[in-house]
């Protein structure tokens, strides 16, 4: 259980209060709820940063959403692209999507994420905000804890010290391969293509149960990128299958690829036996694959359609 809740008043201020004893509150359906195994002795709360909330048009091919935004502000948005949107929707109650938001969702990566898979597939990046040593390429935390420092007084002290805050863009797949280097990194916004086709599949016994699998499929560039999440086993990016796919696979590419997926540890429990888990992805993929090619050969190789919003 937390002891003490610090309320931050921009991203950097943020950044500095964190420590190994600290975690950032986001939408707090995770840290908050009963039962979690997720806690720390200090929460930093980021509900005031006005800089984290928030959808713009990053590019005309690209959409920056604010960390902070939820669920529910994101569905409201004209430029969230229609892939994304129909991944925000697979968490049904509309309470959590007045509550979650993007960047907690990332953030915590679990392995039944409502979004971690579609992102993947899209080629979405991160933009991270962490605190360095000018031309040291060191990363800094302040270690003396807000319980002694107000955050003004840290982010003066990191002035006088010479550091400074550093925004860093990286592929959301780095943050999966890399999770333990960006942990006191502070996920500001979430940056996706609308020059993407993206079909994603959610399995759960109810709509507002915990999803067993997740499996996604993009396409842009001329190249393939699929994401899946699988209860009791993780999140991933099967680069080689990935980069092996071409325009005319058949079933057996991918029944092939699900039963023999090395990295895939995928244990028999209340959702279905291993064998069973590897069947349903490997039809799974199959069909996303299917749903791509039809839009590719109709000349839909982008998500141009525009998800509707909800208020």
């Amino acid at each position: 259980m937390s002891r003490e809740l610090c309320a931050a008043a921009s991203a950097s201020e943020a950044v500095i209060m964190r420590d190994a004893s600290s975690a950032y509150l986001a939408g707090g359906t995770e840290l908050l709820r009963s039962g979690t195994e997720r806690s720390a002795d200090r929460l930093i709360m980021l509900k005031n940063i006005p800089e984290l909330k928030g959808v713009s048009g990053e590019t005309p091919e690209a959409v920056r959403i604010g960390s902070m935004t939820t669920f529910q502000e994101a569905l409201g948005s004209d430029l969230v692209p229609a892939y994304l949107k129909e991944a925000l929707r697979y968490m049904a109650s509309r309470t959590k999507r007045d509550m979650a938001t993007i960047g907690g969702n990332v953030a915590l990566m679990r392995d039944d994420s409502y979004l971690a898979a579609t992102l993947i597939a899209a080629h979405a990046k991160l933009e991270l905000l962490h605190w360095a040593k000018p031309d040291s390429g060191e990363s800094v935390q302040d270690r003396s804890g807000c319980p002694d420092k107000n955050g003004s007084d840290l982010e003066e002290a990191s002035q006088v010290r010479g550091d400074q805050p550093v925004r860093e863009p990286i592929c959301i797949r780095r943050y999966l391969q890399h999770r333990e280097e960006y942990q006191k990194d502070l996920i500001t916004a979430i940056m996706v293509r609308t020059d993407i086709c993206v079909v994603s599949k959610r399995y759960a016994n109810t709509a507002e149960s915990h999803s067993y699998l997740t499996a996604a499929m993009g396409y842009a560039d001329g190249r393939f990128r699929v994401g899946v999440s699988v209860k009791n086993a993780g999140v991933f990016f099967p680069k080689e299958f990935s980069d092996s796919l071409g325009e005319d696979e058949n079933a057996e590419t991918f029944a092939r690829f699900a039963n023999s997926w090395a990295g895939l540890d995928i244990p028999d429990d209340l959702y279905g036996s291993t064998a069973y888990k590897r069947y349903l992805l490997g039809v799974t993929l199959e069909n996303l694959y299917r749903s791509l090619k039809e839009r590719i050969s109709s000349g839909q190789r982008t998500d141009g359609r525009k998800g509707e919003t909800e208020a």
